[in-house]
């Protein structure tokens, strides 16, 4: 059935979005401290 099919794959695309955002947002609260860091004595230079 075609529109089985189409569900299945949708449900499957979905599931693999979702793992990807939700990795995604790991890598990015781990690097938070990188990212929200300044160097020391900026903008003074």
């Amino acid at each position: 059935n075609a529109e089985l099919f189409l569900a299945a794959v949708s449900a499957l695309r979905r599931d693999r979005e979702y793992t990807g955002l939700s990795l995604e947002a790991q890598r990015l609260e781990h690097l938070r401290p990188a990212l929200e860091g300044l160097p020391h004595g900026f903008p003074e230079r």
